[in-house]
């Protein structure tokens, strides 16, 4: 079986050659690195290069800038391997032996999707070196997971935090000819909120999925030079969400019709992490907005996103997770302006640093 893993990279020369090294020090050799310089202005094209000429494992494409989507879509299209793998160039993976050890998994369950824990760190003191290839305490194990029904399979991973199961793509497997056959592509555009959009996606068709219950992933919180670390992005991915929420419902009219209940729910219950990420966006805006002290123009771009996404807000009445629950009913009893007032001091007391914006709700 063939792996196939997807970097796209942007302007990462810090930590571009610990994120590669960590997937070439893998024991399993049967992989492909498919490296998509997106148009990046320091010199982490020259190492993507230096990595493809001392391995013929690695292939690098040149685009311009684009966005991580378009990158990650033309790796899609490129990849050769059974399953892909996605891992962002300022991150690395923990552990040498997990393709090794994911890879016996999926030979028994062939399953559309696996999952695995990340670990997230945010000053290099703090690397969650101690949880590298552990069983998290309170995670879903594969039991709750493999042969199981999707409905019932997604009822377990979504109860649990983020870090075990998440909008985002990075702790997940899928299978290439899943997500050919289907369709499944992330947005064309420079959509900040790609991976929300291609989870749905994924949960609409998918109908098995696995489980590999350690942490094997190193999410950097730290990186400073990192798009979402500024400020102005906020303003950005809200707007992100805003479209992303109104493409997927706008696709759905249709195809949720023809799926089942359970996994009509579920994915209302992954959307409702989405929207509640979203909120914190909106908190996170507003303090910019202040800040730049031209409020008005800003206002007006945060008050437009927040008029649409009104009709959305119903995602939350299927929340599993405490905090989205919780949320919910705040949002229920008292409206957006009120739950925004409250989720700003929970946000100011709670989060250990401002750059997890999604730390705790998705």
């Amino acid at each position: 079986m063939k792996i196939s893993v997807i970097i796209p990279v942007f302007n990462s020369e810090k930590y571009l050659r610990e994120c590669i090294e960590s997937v070439l020090r893998q024991t399993y050799k049967n992989i492909e690195i498919l490296l998509i310089n997106d148009g990046s202005k320091d010199n982490s094209g020259k190492i993507c290069d230096e990595y493809a000429v001392n391995d013929s494992r690695v292939v690098v494409f040149h685009t311009a800038n684009n966005g991580q989507a378009r990158a990650r879509n033309i790796a899609i299209e490129k990849a050769t391997g059974e399953y892909i793998a996605f891992l962002d160039s300022d991150d690395y993976w923990l552990c040498d032996s997990f393709i090794d050890e994911a890879v016996e998994l999926l030979k028994e369950s062939n399953a559309d999707i696996l999952s695995f824990e990340y670990g997230e760190f945010f000053s290099e003191k703090e690397r969650p070196v101690a949880e590298a290839g552990s069983h998290r305490k309170g995670s879903c194990p594969r039991s709750e997971v493999f042969g199981l029904s999707a409905g019932a399979a997604l009822t377990n991973l979504l109860k649990q935090p983020p870090l075990c199961f998440s909008t985002s793509i990075i702790n997940k497997m899928v299978k290439t000819d899943f997500l050919k056959q289907n369709n499944i592509r992330f947005p064309d555009s420079k959509n900040k909120c790609e991976d929300v959009y291609f989870s749905a996606k994924t949960i609409m068709y998918a109908k098995t999925y696995d489980r590999y219950d350690k942490v094997v992933y190193a999410v950097r919180r730290a990186n400073l030079s990192s798009d979402t670390a500024r400020p102005e992005t906020k303003l950005i991915i809200l707007q992100s969400m805003t479209d992303v929420f109104t493409s997927l419902f706008s696709e759905m009219d249709n195809s949720v019709k023809r799926l089942p209940q359970d996994i009509y729910a579920k994915l209302m219950d992954l959307l409702s992490s989405a929207y509640a990420y979203w909120l914190g966006m909106v908190v996170g805006a507003k303090v910019h907005a202040k800040k730049e002290g031209q409020p008005t123009m800003l206002d007006e771009d945060i008050n437009k996103s927040i008029e649409t996404m009104r009709q959305y807000a119903f995602v939350l009445n299927y929340a599993s997770r405490s905090n989205v629950k919780l949320l919910g009913i705040f949002y229920k009893l008292f409206g957006i302006n009120i739950t925004l007032f409250f989720l700003r001091i929970y946000l100011s007391l709670n989060r250990k640093n401002k750059l997890s914006i999604n730390r705790d709700l998705t």
